[in-house]
C-alpha cells in the first residue's frame, strides 16, 4: 500500500495553531454579544423588507408593534426630477420658461482689463429692483432704492434708474455720448471741448409720464422716466417683428453717490446661456481724468 507522505513537521505545528485559532474566533462569536451600528441595521432591515416577496411573505411582527412598508416617497428619484423636488421642498416656484439656475447672487462680474468690467445681472423679476453700488466695486444691495443713498444704478427688466431725481434720494446723475467706442472713453466729457467727447445735458431721472392712453403709464407702474431706459430715447433698438432689444452704440457717463465719474455701456439684454430675456449686461470703469 502506498503510505502517506505527512507534512514537515513546522508545517503540521502551523496547521494545528490554524485550526485553533479558527476554533477560538467562532466560540469568540458564538459567546459574545453581536451589535450593529444603526447604519447597518437600517441597511438590513431595507434588505430584509425588500427580499420579504421573494421569500414567500412579508415580515412577522410582533403582537401589539406597528408595521411599516416603503412608498414611493423612499424610492430613489430618477436626476430628471432632482430640479422639481428640490424646488418643492424649498417652496420655489420654477417658472419653465426661466430653467436657468439663478448664480449664487443676481450680479456678477467679469474683469475685462484696463480697469474695466462687465457686470451680468439677473433683473428677471418684474417686482425687485437689483441695486448696484459702483463706488463698492459693484456691489449688490439689499436695499430700498428710494430710501437709500448708496446705490447709483438699479436695473428691473430693461428698466436702468439711478439714485436721483426721481429714480431715487441721491444726487447721481447723467450724460451720453452716441457712436462713440467704449474702449476710447478715457477722460469724462467737457462740454464745449470741440472733441468727440463733447456732451451736454446732465440730467437726473424724471417722474413716470403720463400716456396720450387714459390710465397708462409708459415705463409701467412706479417706474420713473430714467435718463438711460426712457421710452422716447432708450438705450436699445426695438425691433417690432422679432420683439428683441439692441443696445445702441452710445457710452453714458455717470457720476456717482460719492461724486465719482463712471463710463457705462449696454451690451445685452439676454442670457448668455439660454437666451432668455432680462439679463442685461454692461461695461463699465471709473475715469479718473474729469
Amino acid at each position: 500500500m502506498p503510505r502517506s507522505v505527512e507534512p514537515p513537521l513546522d508545517r503540521r505545528v502551523s496547521n494545528v495553531h490554524s485550526a485553533r485559532r479558527r476554533a477560538t474566533t467562532t466560540d469568540t462569536l458564538l459567546n459574545e454579544p453581536f451589535f450593529l451600528s444603526p447604519k447597518s441595521f437600517r441597511l438590513l432591515l431595507l434588505v430584509l423588507v425588500g427580499c420579504a416577496p421573494a421569500l414567500g411573505g412579508g415580515p412577522v411582527a410582533d403582537a401589539g408593534a406597528d408595521t411599516h412598508t416603503l412608498d414611493a416617497s423612499m424610492e430613489p428619484r430618477a436626476d430628471a426630477d432632482v430640479d422639481a423636488i428640490v424646488a418643492a421642498d424649498v417652496g420655489v416656484e420654477v417658472d419653465a420658461d426661466d430653467a436657468e439656475p439663478p448664480p449664487p447672487g443676481r450680479v456678477r462680474h467679469v474683469e475685462l482689463g484696463g480697469g474695466a468690467r462687465e457686470t451680468l445681472v439677473d433683473a428677471r423679476s418684474t417686482s425687485v429692483w437689483v441695486a448696484i453700488d459702483l463706488d463698492a466695486a459693484g456691489r449688490e444691495l439689499d436695499v430700498d432704492v428710494l430710501a437709500d443713498t448708496r446705490w447709483d444704478v438699479a436695473l428691473q427688466r430693461y428698466h436702468f434708474r439711478t439714485n436721483g431725481g426721481a429714480g431715487g434720494p441721491a444726487e447721481v446723475r447723467v450724460t451720453a455720448l452716441d457712436d462713440v467706442r467704449f474702449d476710447d472713453v478715457v477722460r469724462g466729457p467737457r462740454a464745449g471741448d470741440g472733441d468727440p467727447h463733447d456732451a451736454l445735458g446732465w440730467r437726473r431721472d424724471e417722474p413716470p409720464r403720463e400716456s396720450d392712453i387714459p390710465g397708462e403709464v409708459p415705463m409701467g407702474d412706479g417706474v420713473p422716466w430714467t435718463v438711460i431706459s426712457n421710452e422716447e430715447d432708450p438705450w436699445y433698438l426695438y425691433d417690432g417683428a422679432t420683439h428683441a432689444l439692441t443696445p445702441k452704440a452710445r457710452v453714458y457717463f455717470v457720476e456717482s453717490t460719492e461724486g465719482r465719474l463712471f463710463a457705462l455701456e449696454v451690451v445685452d439684454y439676454y442670457s448668455p446661456t439660454t437666451g432668455s430675456a432680462g439679463h442685461p449686461a454692461f461695461r463699465w470703469k471709473e475715469l479718473t481724468d474729469r
